[in-house]
């Protein structure tokens, strides 16, 4: 084109484009696929947490409950005479659900290394659940590096999301494949 540099590629420019098109429809496919469940299970950590904390920390309501119930205490010995058999079968059942949940752990992590799954439930849940959790500098900062932590697993699926598409586009076609009759026979 008249006017302009010789060393300037509008061929490179146009394809460029089109990546770029088609990288932003696959962000926004990952995103309508991701967005509702990230956050339901966000909400759910920061339920879970809130229920931890009034259960385990909260004074008022332990006493609440010793209160409501001290009735219950009359009618039977108390938890010490049923300690053992509580821990023998807290013992048993963790021994039966371990090997189980390893499998289901490591499963999950390849998936996720894969590209198969995103992981972002999981993920949100666990941050918001710690972050509410354990972090006491107050809820904004506990919002925020809940927050960095999505954005920054969401990166990573969506880079992991986008190898699987790229492998996906390898595997050859059946015809491909395909051995002809006379060498079969």
């Amino acid at each position: 084109m008249p006017g302009h540099p010789r060393w300037f590629d509008y061929a490179a420019l146009s394809r460029l484009k089109v990546t770029l098109l088609g990288l932003l429809d696959r962000l926004r496919e990952f995103i309508y696929q991701e967005w509702s469940s990230v956050l339901i299970w966000s909400a759910i950590g920061i339920s879970s947490a809130a229920i931890d904390r009034l259960v385990a920390s909260d004074a008022l309501f332990q006493s609440y409950c010793l209160d409501r119930y001290k009735i219950l205490r009359a009618h039977y010995e108390g938890l010490h005479s049923y300690s053992i058999f509580l821990i023998g079968s807290a013992i048993a059942i963790t021994l039966a659900v371990l090997p189980t949940a390893l499998m289901v752990l490591w499963k999950g992590i390849k998936s996720w290394a894969l590209g198969v799954t995103s992981g972002l439930c999981l993920l949100s849940f666990l941050s918001s659940l710690l972050f509410f959790l354990y972090l006491d500098s107050g809820l904004r900062h506990a919002m925020l590096l809940d927050a960095c932590v999505i954005e920054i697993a969401s990166c990573i699926s969506f880079g992991l999301y986008l190898a699987s598409l790229a492998r996906i586009q390898k595997i050859p076609s059946e015809n491909k494949v395909r051995v002809s009759d006379t060498v079969a026979s």
